[in-house]
């Protein structure tokens, strides 16, 4: 479900529930675009549609939301708090460009690339041991390796839409056994055999995760 408040669409929830779903996403975007709405008021929106939707259902829910926020971590605390059995990182939002022959606003690209994966691969290595909730991974996701990384991050599933796109329903398959192959070569048994393994607590190193500045990394300061 794509919601934008925490009114209309509500009932959808209660259909989709009688209609035999197994579980609900929201794909939450609050516009920020207001200048006199503070960021506390859009995050508190976010946790009151979760707390709405888990008194209209009691199917499992999961929230998709994208990275712009002051404290990722503690909205996704709230959000686990209000309900949501898990969340998923990050939605990947469409985006303007703009024609210079034409003097026009028109559309980016709506596929993601193989490159921006890594920005969902760093908060859900981070947050998976610190909130009580699954996570799943998205945006960027091409390949079993890609796959396969946020698995060692702590994500329980990802999402592949734009490869499959580009590459047809095959890729999937194509995924799920390249998962398999590097899983022999490594010998684990099960995904949980290595699930979380570079997580923040499990040995990763969390300095590099939380690495922002260029400077750290290719200076001596």
């Amino acid at each position: 479900i794509n919601a934008a408040s925490d009114k209309e669409w509500q009932a959808i929830c209660v259909d989709l529930d009688k209609a035999g779903a197994d579980a609900l996403q929201l794909n939450l975007f609050v516009s920020p675009f207001d200048v006199s709405v503070a960021g506390e008021g859009i995050e508190e929106t976010y946790v009151s549609i979760v707390r709405k939707v888990k008194t209209l259902t009691s199917l499992p829910l999961s929230v998709k939301i994208g990275p712009y926020f002051t404290n990722i971590g503690n909205l996704v605390s709230r959000l686990s708090e209000a309900g949501a059995e898990a969340v998923v990182l990050f939605n990947r939002y469409a985006s303007p460009d703009m024609d210079v022959q034409k003097m026009s606003i028109k559309s980016a690209p709506a596929r993601s690339d193989e490159t921006e994966y890594r920005s969902s691969l760093r908060w859900t290595a981070l947050l998976s041991p610190l909130v009580k909730t699954d996570f799943a991974g998205a945006t960027g996701i091409y390949d079993a390796i890609t796959a396969v990384k946020f698995l060692l991050a702590g994500a329980k599933v990802v999402e592949v839409v734009s490869t499959v796109y580009k590459n047809g329903e095959k890729r999937i398959r194509e995924m799920n056994e390249g998962i398999s192959m590097w899983m022999d070569e490594k010998s684990f048994i099960s995904i949980n055999d290595f699930l979380g393994k570079l997580s923040a607590d499990n040995g990763a190193d969390t300095a590099g995760l939380e690495r922002v500045q260029y400077m750290k990394k290719f200076g001596d300061i």
